[in-house]
This record gives C-alpha cells, structure tokens and sequence, in this order.
C-alpha cells in the first residue's frame, strides 16, 4: 500500500520525536507571552503546532506588550510568541529560536500628502505617534517629538484627531485600524520603513528545550507548514476586513 507525503512526513516526525531530549519530553506545558495583535496571533498558530510535535501544550497571555516583555524576561512567563532579534540584546534572560515565525513591514501612516519616507532617518523633523512595547519603533525613531500610547485604536485615532504628523505600525496591523475605524483621510505610505523577521523566544530557565522546538520549527519552514499557517491566518482576516489601500493603490498585508 502506497502512503501519502504527509502520512511519510508525519511518521519520520514521530520517528524522529523519540530522539527528542528527555528535558522537552518530560514538560507538558508552557505559558507564553504575546502581544494583542494580529502578528502574535498567527505566530501562536504556528507554535501551537510545533510544540504539539514535542507533546506540549502552549498557552498564552494576552497583555499589553511591554507587561509581556518584561514578566518573561524575569522568568513570571516562559517566554515569548514572537519578537525582534534586538530583544535578546535588551532582555537578556530571553533565548531567541533561531527560526523566523513570521515576518512584517514597517510602515508610516500619515494624513499628510507631502511626506517622503526613506528610512527611519526620515522621520526625525516629524512628530511622531508609535505603541508602548513596539520595540522595533523604539528602535527605529526616539526623541522629544515621538510619544508612546497604550494601544493601536489610540495611536489611530490620535494621528486622526491631532497634529501629530505620522504614526508607526506594521503593515497588517495599520491597515486594519484604517479599516476598522474608518479613518478615510489617514494613508500609508510606500515603501517600508524596514522589514523585519519575527522570532521566538524561551526564558534561560528552558534553555535545554531550544534545540528541540528550532528542529521542529526548521523542519516546518522546509516543508512549507509556517508559510500555510500564516496565509491561511491572513485569508480569514481579510475575508472579515477588506485590506485598506496604501497611497501608491497597492493592496496587501505584506505577509
């Protein structure tokens, strides 16, 4: 009897589980921090596969991202959905999964019609509105003109409603607030800031179980089951949401 390409994949993977260390084995469950967004939503499908090949369940905790950030690195949290590479450097108690989860464009949102984008170097003569814990935004612009708000709904409707000149977002996640409250005069502009990879990350305390979870995760990109998992979560959003238009007329999520 002839077996599937799948029936293949998932035998070698329970095969190769057995060789998997008694650490990771041993753990039934982790509780993981994310922020509340699309991004980290996606990303929490892909790990909820992955970790189910290691016999572990995840859960999550959706809080604000800075409180996210801050509660895993002092080890109250088992680690991270997704971040940027730079939070390693800050948060050293965190261990990156050298695997990319997910991935998002930068972008500035504006309702102005004259502002050029060409790098974070570009905004600094602007006033500028960004998410508390947007890491990759603190990042990329500081100073006395740039102000940090709770969530994207008020970093929306701030730029809408104020003199700010421009706020900093991810693609999807902009678009989508465009969307949602119905700010016909804010646009994004093209083209990114930066792009960036998103990773995952453990707390020091599971350092054993990194090698196992990047196996899993490496063995997922090379098959094209991450890629799957993101599309499919992008499908369902913007089967809910149509996808704002940037000012250039270009459509899309960047995922």
């Amino acid at each position: 009897m002839l077996l599937s390409s799948r029936h293949v994949r998932y035998t070698v993977l329970s095969f190769l589980c057995l060789f998997f260390s008694d650490y990771s084995s041993a753990l039934e469950k982790l509780v993981l921090g994310m922020s509340q967004d699309h991004l980290a939503a996606a990303s929490k499908l892909v790990l909820e596969q992955a970790y189910a090949q290691l016999g572990i369940e995840i859960e999550t905790r959706a809080w604000p991202s800075e409180r996210a950030l801050t509660s895993s690195n002092y080890g109250e949290l088992d680690g991270e959905v997704i971040r940027i590479y730079q939070v390693g450097k800050l948060y050293t108690n965190l261990i990156i999964v050298p695997v990319p989860v997910n991935h998002f464009d930068a972008m500035v949102f504006t309702k102005r019609r004259d502002i050029v984008v060409d790098g974070w170097e570009s905004l600094k003569p602007l006033s500028v509105l960004m998410r508390i814990g947007s890491k990759y935004a603190e990042f990329g612009t500081q100073g006395p003109n740039v102000r940090k708000l709770p969530s994207y709904e008020e970093v929306f409707h701030t730029l809408n409603n104020s003199r700010f000149d421009v706020a900093v977002s991810t693609r999807i996640i902009g678009t989508q607030e465009i969307k949602r409250l119905g700010l016909k005069d804010v646009l994004m502009i093209e083209p990114p800031l930066q792009s960036y990879e998103l990773f995952h990350f453990l707390h020091r305390k599971y350092e054993n179980l990194v090698p196992d979870i990047e196996f899993v995760l490496k063995n997922m990109a090379r098959q094209g089951e991450i890629n799957k998992i993101l599309v499919g979560y992008s499908d369902t959003l913007n089967h809910i949401e149509p996808r704002a238009e940037a000012r250039t007329g270009v459509k899309g999520n960047g995922q």
